[in-house]
């Protein structure tokens, strides 16, 4: 069963395309993102805003869906919010330490009741210490379409949102969170005059999200901004690991493999995949970059045919430019 067919027979998925009204039954996840960005646009109307910046859009939906956010970014912050909101937030858990030193990166809870001088009936708590800094911004906009989703199940803890998170609920909020927190209204001429002028496709999404979002991690960047590009991508970030098979003695197949792939619209409709954890040809420039940084800019012609998996099975023909950056790679389809 694929992802969007998971998503579809999710019971809570279900719940929430009912109480959104939405009458199909296949596409739920793009359905139920869709109704929430409809919502989103009728805010905006209502109010006369057309927002110039993604830091303005973002004052409006938190403001308007009732989010106070609160970023942890030391073990004092952790100590003064537990103390702070445990009082007046319902089903905050007690040991919000102990549920941050595992794998929860913030979780967001319904207040007792409104502040007298906001509107805020939720509040978002953030763990954004040490390596979790960089997925901070996408987090905050993550709780934030929490709010705007309808809870059938009325959960007092709203929601733990977790560095994994599998389960088709989340992966509807990710997909929503993605096209609300880069505006394609905002986004896509920045995107579009980027690439225009860029030195390459990569350096073209960065610069874009340096302009949009400079606190956005690269992932979730390129993830939404690649989208806006109409000819066909791959983001690949490459690192060293195994086949999942090989985890107890990775010695066997240790290579550098496509750790994450990011295929946008363009390349999904043309068939163009490299799939997670494939092998990097030793002799391809993406090897070479790998141990340099983004600064250090390798490009060459090369086609899929030639990158095979373990059994010899080619992922080509396919003629494309590679353009590798660091651990950073794109892959365009030539012609």
């Amino acid at each position: 069963m694929n992802r969007g067919a998971r998503i579809d027979a999710d019971d809570e998925v279900r719940a929430i395309a009912r109480h959104l009204g939405i009458k199909q039954r296949h596409g739920l996840g793009e359905a139920i993102r869709d109704a929430t960005i409809g919502k989103v646009e009728s805010t905006l109307t209502k109010l006369g805003i057309v927002p110039s910046s993604i830091s303005e859009l973002r004052e409006v939906v938190f403001h308007t869906a009732g989010l106070r956010v609160v970023r942890i970014q030391s073990d004092e912050d952790l100590q003064d919010a537990q103390k702070k909101y445990a009082p007046e937030l319902v089903g905050l858990p007690k040991q919000l330490e102990l549920e941050f030193s595992r794998d929860t990166e913030a979780v967001v809870v319904r207040r007792r009741q409104n502040d007298a001088l906001s509107n805020n009936k939720f509040v978002a708590l953030v763990d954004a210490r040490g390596d979790r800094n960089r997925r901070a911004w996408f987090s905050e906009w993550h709780e934030a379409t929490h709010t705007l989703v309808p809870d059938p199940a009325n959960k007092l803890v709203v929601r733990r949102t977790r560095l994994e998170r599998p389960e088709p609920v989340e992966q509807v909020i990710d997909l929503t969170a993605a096209s609300i927190g880069f505006w394609a209204p905002i986004v896509k001429p920045v995107v579009r005059e980027e690439v225009a002028v860029g030195e390459d496709i990569l350096k073209a999404l960065d610069d874009s999200r340096i302009r949009i979002a400079a606190e956005a991690s690269r992932d979730a960047a390129f993830r939404s901004l690649s989208n806006f590009v109409s000819t066909p991508i791959i983001v690949l970030w490459v690192g060293y690991d195994c086949r999942a098979a090989d985890k107890d003695q990775p010695h066997r197949s240790l290579a550098l493999r496509a750790r994450s792939v990011i295929r946008n619209d363009a390349a999904i409709a043309r068939g163009l995949n490299i799939p997670v954890n494939f092998r990097i040809p030793p002799d391809s420039v993406i090897t070479t970059a790998a141990n340099s940084n983004w600064d250090t800019r390798l490009v060459e012609d090369d086609n899929l045919w030639r990158w095979k998996d373990s059994k010899g099975r080619s992922l080509g023909p396919g003629a494309v430019k590679v353009t590798a950056r660091g651990q950073w790679v794109a892959i365009e389809a030539a012609g």
